[in-house]
């Protein structure tokens, strides 16, 4: 005769948890594979070794529910107000025009990253090889401009700080070390700066992703009604307070499983206003079709206008003298941040770009290069080279391009006074010069460039 079912005892019942803390790790555990968060306490799972995170496959749809319960647990409430219907279709307009509104993978995961501060460039973002690239480096700029030069506004003007510590001296060249606090208050101010340079010095608005509702991150889904609802907009009509409001939200920004660079893509968008940018763009977007940086996203996070056209004034005549239907508007005012640009693909005249001096003489020394589609950063650390034509004699450019096959910093000494040898047509269409090398010389010709024993690797 069968025995009945026995109660299940104590060490049963523990057995029974046991197993189902288990099958919790276990689901968890399958989203390993991208992105390292570290040791301690993850929704309430106790972690001795990192773990890693896949934010962006099946795996992670299946477990959405316990994702959004994760992130929800130390995700502070969002204030503002959550992005409605119209306003997700206004964006998708600039951005992809009437293509299908998906962003991939490159962009959803792309973030905010430090270099190390006990590394060659701790003043710097990490550019992964992506296309958040542009984006991210055009910050850059703005963030070493904050970092290098001091700026105080008298009289409505702006006016940067002499530095004084430039020496020709490779070996002795000063070197830009903030500590962790400088980096992070001149990466708000680059932020800050950014917004509200679109916003026309009088709004700004910060768009954030709801992390309780992390449908943009970890949803295959398209539609814009689920994109939008994860997302909250803020908006500011007093600088101080915008700055304030991102430093609080930082993280967010910095979130390491994405979100960052799309979250003030559509910062900026919004702070321009659309109205505002399908003028700027006159047809164009701010996405390629291949969901890459345009020119015209570059030029508004630089700039805080979007616009292709980097040529100085208004053009109303194309370049066979015939008048054009509409005027080009291009750069009206001197930079804070300087453009340089080389694209060997355009081959015909009139395909070329015209970057004008607008861009190639800013406020201060600091230069976004486009160098066949990578994007990347020239600083000079003496302000007085945009200003006093005495200081381009002889002088300094630092590069950086955010790669982490950049292991040291390249000083380059640029000699304006000694011309490199010339070489002959034969010579040039055989042996091409460096692209970093082509790009300076776009902006001081003829100039003798030494790598000071580095190898030309750009």
């Amino acid at each position: 005769m069968a025995s009945a079912p026995q109660k299940p005892s104590g060490s049963g019942t523990a057995q029974t948890e046991e197993a189902a803390e288990r099958s919790k790790m276990d689901k968890l555990k399958r989203m390993a594979s991208s992105v390292e968060i570290g040791r301690g306490v993850l929704g309430g799972l106790k972690f001795s070794a990192p773990l890693r995170t896949r934010a962006y496959t099946t795996s992670v749809l299946e477990i959405k529910t316990d994702m959004a319960e994760v992130l929800a647990s130390t995700a502070p409430k969002l204030p503002g107000l959550p992005m409605d219907y119209k306003t997700a279709v206004e964006l998708k307009q600039v951005i992809f025009g009437t293509r299908m509104f998906s962003f991939d993978e490159e962009w959803k995961r792309a973030c905010f990253q430090w270099q190390s501060l006990k590394g060659p460039f701790p003043y710097g973002l990490f550019c992964p090889r992506d296309k958040s690239r542009g984006v991210i480096m055009a910050i850059q700029v703005h963030l070493v401009r904050h970092l290098q030069f001091d700026k105080k506004k008298e009289d409505g003007h702006h006016h940067y700080t002499q530095d004084d510590t430039e020496s020709l001296d490779v070996s002795s060249a000063y070197r830009l070390t903030p500590t962790e606090e400088e980096r992070k208050q001149g990466f708000l101010l680059a932020l800050s700066d950014i917004l509200w340079s679109a916003g026309e010095e009088k709004r700004a608005v910060v768009v954030l992703q709801d992390r309780k509702k992390p449908g943009l991150l970890h949803s295959e889904e398209k539609k814009l009604q689920f994109f939008a609802q994860s997302l909250r907009i803020t908006q500011f009509t007093d600088k101080e307070k915008l700055r304030v409001f991102l430093r609080n939200h930082l993280e967010l920004l910095m979130y390491h499983e994405g979100g960052g660079v799309l979250m003030f893509l559509f910062s900026i968008i919004l702070s321009r206003t659309i109205p505002r940018l399908l003028e700027d763009l006159d047809g164009d977007y701010l996405f390629t079709d291949r969901n890459q940086c345009s020119l015209a996203l570059i030029i508004l996070v630089l700039t805080g206008r979007a616009t292709a056209n980097v040529f100085n004034g208004k053009k109303v005549y194309d370049k066979k003298g015939e008048a054009l239907a509409k005027p080009l508007v291009g750069m009206m005012h001197r930079s804070d941040c300087g453009f340089l640009l080389v694209d060997r693909s355009k081959v015909k005249e009139d395909e070329k770009i015209e970057v004008g001096s607008m861009l190639k003489t800013p406020r201060v020394p600091v230069w976004l290069t486009y160098l066949n589609g990578r994007y990347s950063m020239l600083l000079c650390t003496n302000v007085r080279l945009t200003s006093d034509w005495r200081a381009e004699n002889r002088f300094l450019l630092h590069y950086y391009n955010g790669q982490s096959d950049q292991l040291k910093e390249a000083v380059l000494t640029i000699d304006t006074k000694t011309s490199p040898p010339k070489q002959s047509l034969e010579d040039f269409e055989e042996k091409q010069p460096p692209l970093l090398e082509e790009c300076i010389h776009s902006r001081w010709p003829d100039a003798g460039i030494d790598w000071n024993g580095s190898l030309p690797f750009i």
